[in-house]
């Protein structure tokens, strides 16, 4: 996001503070229209981590509370284990969620992605 942030070109917020702006406009009317694409690029990283956070959810769930990926690995039988059942079950687990996220944000991932490495 730093890096982001300071390839925004300073003419940008001298031409809002020439016009009028102050510096509560100029980041709601001039920066954060443009950091669209860093915002959701963050959020999609953030919201993978999370969503797999297994050893987290392991250690610090009760049998209450416990989320899909701990149930997931509970799956199994007593002699053989179901690696089809769980294969299956982790697939829509992990691919469902983060797909229908991407699809949401997709557009802005690779552009927030691809501003904070290009310098210019």
């Amino acid at each position: 996001m730093g890096t982001f942030f300071l390839s925004i070109p300073r003419e940008l917020e001298e031409a809002a503070q020439v016009n009028g702006a102050n510096r509560l406009q100029l980041f709601f009317r001039v920066i954060s229209p443009i950091s669209l694409p860093a915002y959701a690029s963050t959020a999609i990283i953030v919201f993978t981590q999370v969503w797999n956070e297994f050893l987290l959810a392991l250690t610090l769930s009760t049998p209450a509370t416990t989320t899909i990926q701990v149930k997931l690995a509970e799956v199994k039988g007593c002699f053989v284990a179901l690696y089809t059942i769980q294969m299956a079950s982790a697939l829509i687990d992990v691919l469902i969620p983060l797909s229908f996220f991407f699809l949401f944000l997709g557009r802005y991932f690779i552009r927030g992605v691809l501003a904070g490495a290009l310098k210019g």
